[in-house]
């Protein structure tokens, strides 16, 4: 490219691409985190209801 604005724009593009990559990572985390929690709880809350039962 001639444009002499190319590098700054590819070093900001780069900088986008770099926080939306680090934010994708930190809500799957956020996702898993979540998912395991629900899971974790309904495994409480059934072991629960069978020392309830018992």
């Amino acid at each position: 490219m001639s444009d002499p604005a190319y590098p700054v724009l590819a070093r900001t593009l780069r900088a986008r691409k770099d926080n939306i990559q680090a934010t994708m990572t930190s809500l799957k985390a956020l996702v898993h985190a979540s998912e395991a929690a629900k899971v974790s709880g309904r495994e409480t809350a059934a072991a629960g209801e069978k020392n309830a039962a018992a």
